[in-house]
């Protein structure tokens, strides 16, 4: 099966006159272009002209919504789930790669698994109060701040339990929101809600997570002795229907349990590209929408993108020549060559 969103995010600000594709050489410029208009092309032009081998089937399943909750990919997964379509032995899609480091020009990215996605709310409530030079008056922006760099920084990057993964380096924080309340009454602001952005290391469930979670703060509380100051903190899972919060799921490598697929998939890849001298790079990477919808239900996903940059912006861009070979890898994987390939 060949998946890919439809969908492009809204740019704020941006008028017709300069959302027009451009091109420059190899490279093609607009909005949309590499998120993931060229994927959805290159679905298109497989489905059209590549011919599968007998006794093989290939799907494709254009979705909506991946920016939003991934209604496509959720109801997909109602069809597979109620045997409206078959069970994919193997998912391909043409998906931007968000590996966990930056990738050279000259590597190639084949996304086989992500990290889980979580969000958390965070509310910090202060006394109410004038705060003068010296004054010993909290201010919740200034607590709010501080819960979030000590979670950063103290917490996730040198606590003794949270082990670091070889493949997806180790759990991250994010702000993804922060605002702020004042009263008119007031000189110093009292409450702050943010919103955290976690992303999981394999093995991770959403429980674990919350857990660790709640011992940071519990241990951060008794460091910065809010109590004795009046100073509430709470931190809470984000609610299931919040935009890209999925549970977590581990890495799939050669040597797991689906092994098969991955190292035919890998022979397959080098194949393609190794006409120009570019080893694939199989990494991790933080999470997408769809393919946490996919692989949470135990279905086997790979990525692999053309290379481009820029998404949810004017300026993004992408190699002419790098969605032809990528277009070529699919053509492969749909004309079941792979699989005889041992």
């Amino acid at each position: 099966m060949f998946t890919g969103h439809v969908d492009t995010v809204r740019i704020d600000g941006a008028i017709p006159e300069n959302m027009k594709f451009r091109k420059n050489g190899d490279t093609l410029t607009g909005p949309g272009v590499y998120d993931m208009k060229a994927g959805i092309m290159g679905m298109m032009d497989v489905m059209r002209r590549v011919h599968p081998r007998k006794n093989m089937k290939v799907v494709a399943a254009f979705l909506c919504d991946e920016e939003h909750q991934s209604a496509g990919a959720r109801r997909l997964m109602e069809y597979i789930e109620n045997q409206d379509i078959p069970k994919p032995d193997l998912i391909f899609s043409p998906e931007i790669p968000t590996p966990f480091a930056p990738l050279n020009r000259s590597d190639l990215a084949i996304v086989h698994a992500r990290r889980g996605h979580v969000k958390y709310d965070v509310n910090v409530q202060v006394p109410k109060g004038h705060g003068a030079l010296g004054s010993d008056v909290p201010d919740a922006i200034t607590e709010g701040f501080d819960l979030l760099l000590y979670l950063k920084r103290d917490w996730f990057r040198s606590h003794p339990r949270i082990v670091v993964d070889p493949t997806l380096l180790r759990e991250d924080f994010d702000i993804r929101s922060f605002n702020s309340k004042e009263s008119d009454a007031l000189s110093l602001c009292d409450q702050i809600r943010a919103r955290l952005s976690h992303m999981t290391i394999r093995g991770t469930s959403i429980r674990q997570s919350t857990d660790l979670v709640r011992e940071a703060l519990k241990e951060y509380r008794v460091v910065s002795k809010l109590a004795e100051r009046g100073v509430v903190m709470q931190v809470t899972k984000a609610p299931d229907q919040s935009r890209t919060s999925y549970e977590p799921y581990g890495v799939l490598t050669p040597q797991d349990q689906q092994g098969d697929h991955a190292r035919r998939l890998s022979k397959a890849v080098e194949k393609i590209y190794g006409r120009i001298g570019k080893k694939p790079l199989f990494i991790g990477g933080k999470s997408t929408s769809d393919a946490n919808i996919f692989a949470n239900k135990g279905l086997l996903i790979y990525e692999s993108s053309a290379e481009g940059g820029g998404e949810h912006s004017l300026n993004e861009w992408v190699s002419e020549r790098s969605v032809a070979r990528n277009i070529d890898l699919m053509a492969h994987l749909a004309s079941g060559e792979f699989l005889k390939e041992g």
